[in-house]
């Protein structure tokens, strides 16, 4: 059930069930000038950030809440599947220079006593496209995504991962299946602190996100067009 994607010229990004075309809109901003001269093929390395850190591209815009104000410490006590719940600003916190937001003071409590408990994993990007489409560059990451939905999400090993919609999720899933889930955490952390240069825990998504749930773009496949009733969850809390 796994993909072998491969990067296309050097004008587009390469395509994944992580990757989306860029947008105008406020949720899909993009800096194709940025996306064009910065692409890297398959195979090679990821790239990390060069110089002083840079939070003032589309994607890890500091102006805006993380997870587009969705609150962090509520997904801990969701069932699986549940949408998302959305945070206030009521219930501010800040974080390394970003702002979370929070649907009750208690959670916003939780999550000052221990921030590190619920941050997401690398910064609330898609967890497939990070472990996965090893074409991404910094460059990209940061102007185009891989794009999060808060409301696809999974608790692994008490750790709270986003994905672009449920296609990338079920992909991951089915790699925790094959290879461990140990292998594949393993795998997309490794390339998280390639890309952030060691600041895992210094960059969120505050502006890149996909908001249908069930399909990608328009030649992607739709969430029940891949799975089965035998569908694994890599899901641990």
């Amino acid at each position: 059930h796994t993909y072998t994607h491969h990067a296309r010229d050097r004008t587009s990004i390469a395509h994944g069930p992580c990757t989306r075309s860029p947008s105008p809109s406020r949720h899909l901003a993009a800096a194709a000038s940025v996306v064009s001269s910065s692409l890297q093929a398959k195979d090679s390395a990821p790239a990390g950030p060069l110089g002083p850190k840079d939070s003032s591209a589309s994607c890890i815009e500091t102006s805006d809440a993380v997870m587009s104000g969705y609150d962090l410490v509520a997904y801990f006590s969701l069932d699986s599947g549940d949408s998302g719940v959305q945070g206030s600003s009521d219930y501010t916190s800040t974080y390394n220079g970003y702002s979370f937001y929070f649907s009750s003071a208690a959670n916003q409590a939780l999550f000052e006593a221990s921030p590190t408990s619920y941050l997401p994993k690398y910064g609330g990007f898609c967890t497939y496209g990070i472990a996965e489409e090893t074409w991404w560059t910094w460059e990209t990451i940061k102007s185009n995504g891989p794009n999060g939905d808060p409301n696809v999400w999974e608790i692994i090993n008490g750790e709270l991962f986003f994905f672009m919609y449920k296609v990338p999720k079920y992909k991951y899933d089915t790699l925790c299946s094959e290879d461990g889930v140990s292998a594949i955490i393993a795998k997309g952390d490794a390339n998280w602190a390639n890309y952030t240069s060691g600041d895992t825990d210094s960059y969120f998504n505050t502006e890149c996100f996909w908001w249908d749930d069930d399909c990608g773009m328009s030649n992607d496949e739709c969430i029940d067009a891949v799975t089965d009733d035998d569908s694994y969850a890599c899901e641990s809390r």
